[in-house]
């Protein structure tokens, strides 16, 4: 009898528990990442001159990432271990961090790096809010701040 009951408490407890799985190692479907490194490129290109963007990340971020972004050359140093190449002159290097979540809101950091130092503001930081409606991503905010 006290198996049944230890059975049943624990089905009782399990159908309630409600959460949010996160897989930071599915790729990007939704397009999110590339969203935030094309819009900090395009904020880049305001003060900075380069001709090509590195970006440094997970691989299973990175991999889906086209060849251009806003016509500048992509390059992908995935942050496996292994060693990463130096900043060259006309290069700026964007590390893309794993997204984080907190209930429907999503949050993407991006440092950015060049040759000498930090490039633009040093760090970007994009919010966006779940939509389940239309199950899409809506863009609400980006923070600035200047890291060095």
């Amino acid at each position: 009898m006290t198996k049944l009951k230890i059975v049943i408490l624990l089905f009782l407890i399990s159908s309630q528990v409600q959460g949010q799985v996160i897989n930071n190692l599915s790729s990007d479907r939704t397009n999110i990442y590339f969203h935030a490194l094309d819009s900090v490129t395009k904020l880049l290109k305001r003060t900075e001159v380069f001709s090509v963007v590195t970006v440094s990340g997970d691989r299973s971020v990175t991999q889906n990432f086209p060849d251009l972004v806003d016509g500048i050359k992509l390059v992908r140093v995935s942050d496996d271990g292994k060693k990463i190449p130096k900043i060259k002159k006309g290069e700026v290097r964007l590390v893309i961090k794993n997204i984080q979540i907190i209930r429907d809101q999503f949050k993407i950091a991006i440092l950015t790096w060049g040759y000498e130092d930090r490039v633009g503001d040093g760090m970007y930081v994009f919010r966006y809010q779940y939509i389940p409606g239309t199950m899409t991503y809506e863009l609400k905010d980006i923070k600035m701040s200047l890291v060095r």
